[in-house]
């Protein structure tokens, strides 16, 4: 049936993840099914082969390619599949990428595939989409597919969030809980309405970031207001935090006033551990540890980094400072995800004007109203401004 395919998104190397990301967000604006993997024509060419001759089978209708350089990647998969397959050819060789546009471009016949300019993986998004056959009244609603549907079975299940497995098993379902604890679990209250909350802001934040090219686990709403769909991953047990004031741990830890406001904002790194309350460790202990590589350390931080950037300043429009905040990353397939809530459990936010907490700090330090500083964020957060209620119009009529 028309519309109805999923799309294989395939790229040689994970470097190449930021050249893809239009395509990706083509892909996810108009609804479309989708499924990304890093694999190399000559690093892993068996691999190569057995998921193009797979595709059909496993439920694909197109598959786009990403390579640079020899770009043998869309080649040697439309050579061992019948599917359509669209090469994007990758700058970062000889003249800007033209060594990558004419290796993929210069097949021979019988071997077809279709190929997009230098870079340009939106227009083989939109081209996949074409040859789905979506419908353009389809795309501008979004296409609202159905949420994945839950077996039940708890995957993990933490103070504020439990994640259960769907019958999709790429995909998990994200429950935010109404729970709000502290020091580890030791003050534990229920505030009816909180989960909800937390998921509506975690979804603004999640949309806000892939925006920006911030590749993240968030797949969309599930069937629940307190409910999301995210990718499964392998997470990694690491916290990364970016402080740009002093506060929490922080100040306990080094003796400095809150409030004081950083030069520069400031990457920590923390073990995952309720029983260890956390530690701080180096990028050194957790190579040695396995627990991540030092590949995977600098996407980690760079990516942290410009989460405080893309969420400081969309708080900041709305009167809020972003004071310090936590995410975690997992893989899946070999490319690097955001695979963390954002939500007021996991970070701190002031009024810019008055200074007072907006965040979890209201209930660790017993001062109340912290599901309705939630409320009031979440509030602010909706008001769009007469310039993004245009450019929300302009990108729905497109």
């Amino acid at each position: 049936m028309a519309g109805q395919g999923r799309v294989a998104v395939l790229m040689g190397s994970e470097s190449d993840d930021g050249k893809m990301q239009p395509a990706l967000s083509v892909l996810r604006g108009a609804g479309v099914l989708h499924h990304v993997e890093v694999m190399s024509a000559h690093r892993e060419p068996d691999r190569v082969a057995a998921f193009a001759k797979g595709a059909r089978g496993n439920g694909y209708s197109v598959i786009i390619c990403g390579a640079g350089l020899a770009a043998h990647l869309a080649g040697a998969v439309a050579a061992n599949t019948d599917l359509p397959v669209i090469g994007v050819p990758l700058s970062g060789g000889i003249g800007g990428g033209q060594d990558a546009l004419l290796a993929t471009v210069q097949m021979p016949k019988g071997v077809p595939v279709a190929t997009v300019g230098v870079d340009n993986s939106a227009n083989a998004a939109w081209l996949a989409i074409r040859i789905l056959g979506t419908p353009r009244s389809k795309l501008a609603a979004g296409d609202n597919l159905p949420p994945p549907q839950l077996t039940g079975e708890v995957v993990s299940e933490g103070k504020t969030k439990t994640l259960f497995a769907t019958a999709d098993p790429g995909h998990l379902v994200m429950r935010f809980n109404d729970d709000v604890t502290a020091n580890n679990g030791e003050k534990h209250e229920v505030m009816a309405g909180k989960g909800a909350t937390g998921c509506a802001f975690n979804t603004k934040i999640m949309l806000a970031l892939a925006a920006e090219g911030i590749r993240t686990h968030y797949r969309g709403s599930g069937e629940k207001p307190n409910e999301a769909i995210v990718q499964r991953l392998d997470m990694i047990p690491l916290e990364c935090v970016v402080r740009n004031r002093a506060a929490g741990s922080f100040c306990r830890r080094l003796a400095v006033d809150k409030g004081l406001r950083f030069s520069a904002p400031l990457y920590e790194l923390f073990y995952k551990s309720d029983e260890l309350n956390d530690p701080l460790v180096t990028e050194d202990t957790a190579v040695i540890m396995g627990w991540a590589t030092y590949e995977q350390l600098g996407i980690m931080r760079r990516q942290t980094l410009r989460v405080n950037t893309v969420v400081g300043e969309m708080l900041r429009k709305h009167g809020i400072e972003l004071v310090d905040f936590k995410i975690e990353f997992g893989v899946s397939h070999g490319l690097l995800l955001v695979g963390d809530e954002f939500s007021p459990d996991s970070c701190r936010m002031w009024d810019l004007k008055t200074g007072d907490s907006l965040d979890k700090d209201l209930f660790r330090q017993s001062q109340g109203g912290f599901l309705e500083a939630c409320e009031e964020v979440l509030g602010r957060m909706s008001e769009l401004t007469a310039n993004e209620v245009w450019v929300h119009a302009a990108h729905a009529c497109a």
